[in-house]
């Protein structure tokens, strides 16, 4: 993976989750119902697993691509219904959906870190799809795959399925005499 790659999808996640917890740790002098600061808390579990991806793609350990896949792909369903609903982005996001009530497309441009976690709230319906999370994945598990393919075409000769046997050395001693 490129040097430019593993430094924009790094600072995505590490500076986006970082900037998510010091977003809710800010909240944490405001008066607030237990139940809210309960939503909260997969928003910091979230958030710290963001800085640790962030922290493995900077540093181009061997999972990084693998654990950063799985971290936006997290960040793809946008889900809100009266009942329940919530989403979570780091970095930037770019969602587009439709909605219930007066307008049927919904759209939402950020930069930065975004969380909504809720119950029993008076929103409308919003199914939508974090389309900059979902290039990020197809990106990310491309060049997974380019990097595997890479691999296993370095693979040391008489290592691979198809390899033969090499001659027998005394088979392959002759003697002129």
């Amino acid at each position: 993976m490129g040097v430019w790659e593993r430094r924009l999808f790094g600072v995505l996640a590490l500076g986006g989750a970082f900037s998510g917890v010091v977003f809710i740790v800010t909240t944490l002098s405001q008066d607030v119902h237990w139940f809210a600061r309960l939503l909260q808390a997969p928003a910091v579990v979230f958030y710290l697993w963001g800085i640790v991806c962030g922290v493995k793609m900077l540093e181009a350990a061997p999972d990084a691509i693998e654990v950063n896949t799985w971290y936006w792909i997290v960040q793809i369903p946008c889900v809100v219904t009266p009942l329940i609903g919530g989403f979570l982005t780091t970095g930037a996001s770019v969602t587009i959906g439709l909605q219930s009530g007066e307008s049927l497309l919904y759209w939402a441009l950020y930069l930065g870190s975004r969380y909504h976690l809720a119950m029993f709230n008076a929103s409308p319906i919003i199914i939508a799809v974090n389309v900059l999370a979902v290039a990020a994945v197809v990106w990310l598990r491309h060049r997974d795959r380019q990097l595997a393919d890479a691999k296993a075409g370095e693979e040391p000769a008489g290592s691979g399925a198809d390899a033969k046997p090499e001659p027998d050395a005394v088979a392959a001693s002759t003697t002129v005499g």
